[in-house]
């Protein structure tokens, strides 16, 4: 059986917590992701996290961008432009190999701009001279953290001494419509956040498969919807008759479900059915707000039972305006996070991707190849632990070798958005006292594309917005999907009036 994750001494580095919030881009525009800031000065951006590559991808002025798109749109769409013309630090390389990046499996990287730049973490630490890639393949939608099996930022950490094992842990937060259902995020390097979990975990060894890039691949034994009046249908076990393996993508933002789990579904989820989402949750199945879908969803895994409240399943149609806004498509119509595979794509491992998360707790082991699924707990409370082998830890290492304990520098107060001074090539240090900066009022539901990823943020306008031409993300989408929107799955319309959105 796969171990669990194991708790580091006291003495051990402290783990080093990136927020998953608003963040004001270089725009002025915001966006929900992982913050982070690149270069000197600091340049803030908005990070999908991508459990399918090694290394750390950016997008500029010359990325490619759909021509339906307006400046502003396209650089909301991909989390911020890094301009490596006004950051000081920037040094590009000839390739990738130059860089000390790892290589990547499953990206072609072969036309991307590979250089090297300083990564600030929250308000703590400084990464110097960290391997960094300009996108010029298209075949990401955001900015992308790498945190896959040979993830080079954990990589660079655990050597510089920052961190004393290759584990992350994610809480997604929630990205609901009103205040009371939305809260931060946090991606913990190094360890987890024990406050932010709850009853029995599974851990489960990777597997590398295929059709799950991220190895995160679980045994669902049933799937239930839990409607308001109390009953329960078990939409697993009515479909396809036994477990399912799934995948957890964290770059992934909705849940997808096989055509017979669907279909025994669909009479329980009711509504009056209007057409798949061309928005940001592109896909997903939009619903009148008048009779959508009132009821949860729990998904069990191996006696883990995790249960989507409805204020996180079903959330507004968002899409983003010409000024790169998030907004939504519609006051009447409600979409429902659900992709049900069909035609080309009815054969593929389903998918629980960030909705799931919002309601679960990840945690992955790189060391030993493993990761760990809890219940979430959504709460203001911060209990960060470091996790690994302890005879890793830089006190321990040095006590063997009769050498000092190396210790981080402290952080400098620096004004404005400029970090503190750097430490030598790899160290960790240096402050950002202005830090990444979160959205006002503006709470922005997370955005993602259909082929890999993104998040959303909603600007609720108190009137309809008028629909926007068909953007980056859905384009994209159509590269892994078809060259055609879904044909919808039985007679879920038939008999139902259709309305049309405005």
């Amino acid at each position: 059986m796969p171990s669990s994750p194991r708790i580091c001494a006291l003495d051990c580095p402290p783990p080093i917590e990136i927020p998953i919030r608003n963040i004001t881009l270089p725009n002025n525009q915001s966006r929900r992701g992982a913050a982070l800031g690149v270069g000197q000065p600091i340049q803030n951006l908005a990070f999908q996290l991508y459990s399918g590559m090694n290394n750390t991808f950016m997008y500029d002025n010359n990325s490619v961008c759909a021509s339906e798109n307006t400046a502003d749109q396209c650089q909301g769409l991909r989390g911020g432009f890094f301009d490596p013309q006004k950051s000081s630090s920037w040094a590009p390389a000839v390739d990738q190999g130059a860089t000390g990046a790892s290589p990547e499996v499953a990206q072609e990287v072969s036309t991307d701009i590979w250089g090297q730049d300083d990564l600030a973490f929250n308000s703590t630490f400084q990464l110097r001279k960290h391997p960094l890639a300009l996108k010029r393949e298209d075949n990401s939608v955001m900015n992308s953290l790498g945190l896959g099996r040979n993830c080079s930022l954990l990589n660079s950490l655990k050597l510089a001494g920052a961190i004393t094992s290759r584990t992350w842990g994610l809480f997604n937060g929630w990205t609901g419509i009103d205040a009371a259902n939305q809260m931060d995020g946090s991606l913990v390097l190094g360890g987890y956040d024990e406050a932010k979990v709850s009853g029995p975990k599974v851990t489960e060894n990777f597997t590398l498969n295929q059709g799950c890039e991220s190895s995160f691949v679980v045994t669902v034994t049933d799937v239930s919807l839990n409607l308001p009046n109390g009953t329960v249908v078990k939409i697993l076990r009515g479909g396809s008759g036994s477990a399912m393996r799934a995948c957890i993508m964290p770059e992934f933002p909705i849940i997808t479900l096989p055509p017979d789990v669907w279909k025994v579904a669909c009479p329980a989820v009711g509504g009056t059915f209007l057409n798949r989402s061309r928005g940001l949750n592109i896909w997903g199945m939009v619903y009148s707000a008048s009779d959508v879908y009132k009821g949860s969803l729990t998904v069990s895994i191996a006696g883990l039972e995790v249960t989507i409240p409805n204020e996180q399943l079903v959330v507004p149609e968002y899409v983003l305006n010409s000024r790169g806004q998030t907004v939504i498509a519609s006051e009447y119509s409600r979409e429902l996070l659900i992709n049900p595979l069909q035609e080309v794509n009815k054969n593929d491992m389903p998918i629980l991707g960030q909705v799931f998360l919002a309601s679960s707790y990840l945690h992955v082991d790189e060391d030993s190849q493993t990761f760990s699924l809890w219940r979430s707990v959504a709460n203001d409370e911060k209990r960060i632990v470091a996790t690994g082998d302890p005879r890793d830890c830089p006190a321990a290492k040095s006590a063997e070798e009769g050498a000092p304990s190396p210790s981080p520098v402290p952080a400098e107060s620096a004004p404005g958005p400029s970090p503190s001074k750097a430490l030598s090539t790899g160290a960790v240090a240096g402050a950002i006292t202005s830090g990444i900066v979160a959205a006002s009022l503006a709470v922005v539901l997370a955005w993602f594309l259909c082929a890999r990823r993104w998040r959303r943020q909603p600007q609720l306008p108190r009137k309809p917005l008028p629909p926007l031409p068909p953007d980056d993300a859905a384009l994209m989408w159509r590269k892994r999907l078809s060259a055609e929107p879904p044909v919808e799955l039985g007679d879920e319309t038939e008999g139902r009036e259709r309305y049309e959105l405005s």
